[in-house]
């Protein structure tokens, strides 16, 4: 049997997103159960401090202690995004979660994410 999600929610956020988010788009969950954390990860809080080997980088380190990452590492929002995306599939009469989508689909420096966005808000 599988951890909890609740444990996921306390070791690694981004974890509990990809399964709330799996939740979210096969049968929706009570969001009071989540809202409080998807709201905590829309604003960026819970990320800090997340190595980059946990969404998949791959780090060399080098006899000299230099570290070589490769693979391309992900926007700095892309979590914050993701959280703010399912939101507003549970939400999508809140208006805070709204104007956060709207405020990155104005404001993303890459055109194919704030597209995406104005599509999720159409």
């Amino acid at each position: 049997m599988g951890k909890p999600l609740y444990e996921y929610m306390q070791e690694d956020p981004v974890d509990a997103l990809d399964l709330i988010e799996a939740l979210a788009s096969a049968e929706p969950p009570s969001i009071s159960v989540y809202e409080a954390f998807l709201r905590k990860l829309m604003h960026g809080e819970l990320l800090a401090g997340r190595h980059p080997i946990l969404d998949g980088l791959i780090i060399e380190q080098k006899p000299d202690g230099s570290e070589i990452v490769h693979g391309t590492p992900l926007p700095s929002d892309f979590h914050a995004i993701r959280a703010t995306l399912v939101l507003l599939r549970l939400l999508p009469d809140d208006e805070t979660i709204v104007a956060e989508v709207r405020r990155w689909a104005t404001i993303h420096p890459d055109e194919k994410v704030w597209e995406e966005l104005r599509q999720q808000l159409e």
